[in-house]
């Protein structure tokens, strides 16, 4: 009972710097829960906040730690919805620190030609279109249509705002 309401409200403090972007204490605060978390269930959403954190540090080697554990338990689940959201979480931490190759790589398996009405694959399907942008892939076009699509069926602003920037590019 302790531990849960320590972890979250270590949750609460992580996500209250991700908002003040104060990425490396949402990093010290997340990693110090990953200590005292007892399952993997209980670690899903600080493994999550350390990558996107790690990502915009330029930290690719603490985001793709924490990934491996977060996709291997979204795996081990059966869980595509979450698997993709993380994995798209990270990918967006490599195209944005010049790895596209690499996203695309991680991708591509997951991103469909169809990626449906989940919303939480949405920023992921962004992320898709521009690796394919940067790498100089066929297909961008496309794919940014169908996350621009699922963006704006959604009411997604920012990821519409990066499909559209992604296709215009």
């Amino acid at each position: 009972a302790i531990r849960d309401r320590a972890l979250v409200s270590m949750a609460l403090a992580a996500a209250r710097a991700a908002d003040l972007k104060s990425h490396q204490q949402v990093i010290l605060i997340s990693e110090s829960a990953l200590e005292i978390a007892d399952s993997d269930e209980a670690r899903t959403p600080f493994w999550e906040m350390v990558i996107v954190a790690s990502g915009r540090m330029a930290d690719l080697e603490r985001a793709e730690r924490h990934a491996v554990q977060a996709m291997d338990h979204y795996r081990r689940k059966g869980d595509r919805v979450s698997l993709t959201r993380v994995t798209g979480e990270f990918a967006l931490g490599l195209v944005e620190n010049n790895q596209p190759e690499r996203a695309l790589e991680l991708l591509t398996p997951l991103i469909e030609d169809d990626i449906g009405s989940e919303p939480e694959l949405v920023p992921a399907a962004v992320v898709y279109a521009r690796s394919l942008m940067l790498t100089l892939e066929p297909g961008v076009i496309e794919a940014a249509d169908r996350a621009l699509a699922a963006a704006e069926e959604l009411g997604s602003v920012p990821e519409t705002i990066d499909a559209l920037i992604t296709k215009g590019t």
